[in-house]
């Protein structure tokens, strides 16, 4: 098949499923899993500022959004296609308006380019964006230090697991930075998500 074909065969997928998730005949996709799912829910119960890197289609915004105590800023490009649409966040917004979910902004650019006006403490941080060893390590530099001490940060696709089962670069972050990290402690982990506490 030409590959613009491909292409545009993966276009008419994505319209489609944005159209389902509009018609709630769908829902975002994600690659965090249920059990996963559980332990977000968890760790952003009390946090008053939750602050998600990687919304995609707004799947685990919601869960935050639905069982925290305060406002989410969900970071994401929002990458655009060949139309200059961004389906992601349409079908992210969808979503949040179907389940009536207002604690949200959605903040469109770079996680990098968003933290330097960022000035809020955070209570819980879940970093899921760019999984390369370079884009995760500047993640952490970036917002570890706005995560108040004694906050939450939770970080996906930390292990190889049956959602994750090829080796990214934030595997390798973790392995070789994180857990030698004094400021922070492992708590729980499940499939590729690990939690830690910021120290106090």
């Amino acid at each position: 098949m030409p590959l613009w074909l491909s292409k545009e065969k993966e276009n008419m997928k994505t319209f489609l499923h944005c159209c389902a998730v509009m018609l709630h005949r769908a829902v975002p996709e994600t690659q965090v899993t249920p059990v996963e799912q559980e332990v977000l829910a968890k760790y952003c119960r009390n946090a008053k500022v939750v602050v998600e890197i990687g919304c995609y289609e707004g799947n685990t915004t919601a869960l935050l959004a639905a069982h925290s105590a305060g406002i989410i800023y969900s970071i994401d490009p929002f990458f655009r296609g060949r139309l200059g649409l961004s389906y992601g966040k349409w079908i992210a917004r969808a979503y949040l308006r179907q389940r009536k979910l207002a604690n949200v902004k959605l903040v469109e650019g770079y996680s990098y380019a968003v933290a330097p006006r960022f000035a809020e403490r955070i209570d819980f941080l879940f970093i899921d964006g760019d999984h390369t060893l370079n884009g995760v390590q500047r993640d952490w530099d970036d917002w570890l230090p706005k995560v108040r001490p004694g906050g939450i940060i939770a970080a996906h696709d930390c292990k190889v697991a049956i959602n994750s089962p090829t080796r990214l670069g934030s595997m390798e972050y973790y392995d070789s930075c994180l857990t030698g990290l004094k400021e922070l402690q492992e708590i729980e982990s499940a499939h590729s998500l690990v939690v830690f506490r910021k120290a106090a």
